[in-house]
């Protein structure tokens, strides 16, 4: 799920796919350790603030060409899964 130069024991997850391998990666050195998409320096953030703003996927999508509409897809489908898992488990 998460690419980091140090791993959190439990927390994160790079070898599994279906767990999200590969989306985000979070650098101490990079952006002050913002949570990035993997590949790129586009906080994860962006996508959240650009839909919360009344923006498309597509909109998000153009202004930051760096980031995959599978990337995008990918972290909005993680980000419902654990606030659901989270809800359930209330």
């Amino acid at each position: 799920m998460i690419e980091t130069e140090t791993r959190r024991k439990g927390i994160l997850d790079r070898d599994s796919a279906e767990s999200g391998a590969g989306i985000i990666s979070v650098h101490p050195e990079r952006l002050g350790g913002e949570p990035c998409f993997r590949g790129t320096r586009v906080p994860v953030k962006n996508l959240f603030d650009y839909l919360e703003g009344g923006d498309s996927l597509d909109d998000f999508l153009a202004g930051f060409p760096g980031v995959t509409r599978e990337q995008a897809v990918a972290l909005l489908e993680l980000a419902s899964r654990c606030l659901l898992e989270n809800l359930r488990a209330a």
